[in-house]
């Protein structure tokens, strides 16, 4: 999603190195939240922004959180696509089956 390699992501994941702050509004971007929502911060916060930590200052714990929180997303993204791609057979199967019922419990089944 932001454009970076497996590795780059699993060592984030383990705390080797964290996202800058190009890569954290990338993820941000890509998440739908404002970099605030991304490290934890409320939305409409009342704490002014210049109190809250740097983004350039990510912690590996909230690297860690944050690629997990990805991977997560990553996980329900295919789950998702899976069950959309298997839908529209299950469908036919489902409008076959109701056919056949009608068929067998009609008036002409004995």
């Amino acid at each position: 999603m932001v454009g970076v390699s497996t590795n780059t992501v699993s060592s984030w994941a383990t705390g080797k190195h964290s996202p800058g702050r190009a890569h954290s509004e990338q993820i941000a971007t890509s998440l739908g939240v404002s970099l605030d929502e991304l490290y934890g911060r409320a939305s409409g916060s009342s704490v002014p922004k210049a109190a809250g930590p740097d983004p350039d200052d990510l912690s590996a714990d909230a690297a860690q959180r944050l690629v997990q929180q990805l991977a997560a997303l990553h996980a329900a993204g295919t789950a998702l696509r899976e069950i959309s791609n298997a839908a529209p057979p299950l469908l036919d199967v489902l409008a076959q089956a109701q056919t056949l019922a009608e068929r067998w419990s009609g008036p002409d089944a004995d």
